[in-house]
């Protein structure tokens, strides 16, 4: 509640409360990542896709040359855009992706198995207890939310419907 007293508006763009529905990079994402996983603990990775200046320098480089690999790739993570502006694709590409940590992509997927849109899950009832009272994890309750708030979602984005963003 105390931080709700500092909010006047939350305006969120975009969002995905729900994505149990979700196809494509997500879904294949959902199945390799026990693997991925694997692979960056014994690395030592803790983070997933993040933006480094190859990357970023990489994208400011190919997409004005070759706009089509860049556009495949934001067609492959958000779907078709009719509306995409090609000139500024290599802007987009530069930005992202922004990267997020690994744990957070572990959220998702739970969110995603789940069917529901939750806390984390501790993976053990007895380590959902500790951190909940209760053996698995709480479901986000959006119509709780202690601040004014308002969605946006585009209504031609493919990958995301008006149930996944707002119940």
């Amino acid at each position: 509640k105390e931080l709700a007293s500092k909010v006047n508006l939350f305006t969120a763009l975009a969002p995905v409360g729900r994505v149990n529905k979700a196809v494509g990079a997500f879904e294949l994402l959902s199945d390799l990542l026990p693997q991925i996983v694997a692979i960056t603990d014994k690395l030592g990775i803790y983070d997933f896709a993040p933006l480094t200046p190859v990357v970023s320098e990489f994208a400011i480089l190919l997409c004005p040359v070759i706009p089509s690999i860049c556009s495949e790739v934001f067609y492959a993570i958000a779907g078709p855009d009719e509306y995409l502006n090609s000139t500024r694709v290599p802007v987009y590409g530069s930005h992202a992706p922004a990267g997020t940590s690994i744990k957070n992509i572990l959220h998702w997927n739970q969110i995603y198995l789940a069917k529901q849109p939750q806390m984390w899950d501790y993976g053990t009832a007895a380590e959902n207890l500790a951190h909940y009272n209760s053996i698995t994890p709480p479901v986000y309750q959006y119509s709780d939310l202690q601040v004014p708030t308002v969605f946006f979602s585009g209504v031609r984005l493919s990958k995301v419907t008006q149930k996944m963003c707002c119940g």
